[in-house]
C-alpha cells in the first residue's frame, strides 16, 4: 500500500501447528525475518499478522521473528480478558499475532481479539469440516498521519 508516500507492507501468514515440530515455525520467521529486516533497510513499514499457531512467548516469535527488526507483538496490548483466539481442550490460547514495526507500533490506538468463535460456537467433532474458523482473529486500529 502507498498512501501519499507511506510505503507498508502486509505480510500474512499461516504456520504450521503445534503438532508439528518446532522447526515447522522456525524456518517461516526466519524467512519472514529476512523479508522484514530487507523492508525495513529500504524504509518501509511492516505489518506481519496472521496464524503463527505459537504463544507469544515461544521462541520462533520472540527470537527468530523478530532478531534485528523493529517488530513488536501487539498482543501484549490486547486486553487481558480478551488476549486468546484460540481454545485447546478448555484452555484459551494465543495463536494469532499481529506485528508492527516501530513507526506502526507507536500509532497504534487500539487491538482485540474478535471473538465470533471461542466464545460462542460449540465445536461438534462429527459436523462438517466447512464451519466458522476455529480460530478469532485480531485486530489493530492505528491511526496514521495524513500526507
Amino acid at each position: 500500500i502507498d498512501d501519499q508516500g507511506l510505503k507498508l507492507t502486509l505480510i500474512g501468514n499461516h504456520w504450521a501447528s503445534l503438532g508439528h515440530p518446532e522447526a515447522c515455525r522456525t524456518a517461516p520467521a526466519d524467512f519472514v525475518n529476512s523479508q522484514v529486516k530487507s523492508m525495513e533497510a529500504a524504509g518501509r513499514h511492516v505489518v506481519v499478522l496472521g496464524d503463527l499457531n505459537d504463544y507469544q512467548d515461544a521462541p520462533a516469535l520472540t527470537s527468530d521473528l523478530i532478531s534485528g527488526t523493529t517488530l513488536q507483538d501487539l498482543w501484549f496490548r490486547a486486553p487481558t480478558k480478551d488476549a486468546y483466539s484460540y481454545q485447546f481442550d478448555g484452555q484459551l490460547e494465543t495463536l494469532d499475532h499481529i506485528f508492527t514495526d516501530q513507526y506502526l507500533s507507536a500509532r497504534v490506538k487500539k487491538i482485540r481479539y474478535v471473538h465470533f468463535d471461542n466464545d460462542y460456537f460449540p465445536r461438534n467433532p462429527t459436523s462438517s469440516p466447512i464451519e466458522v474458523s476455529d480460530h478469532d482473529p485480531p485486530v489493530a486500529v492505528l491511526r496514521l498521519p495524513n500526507r
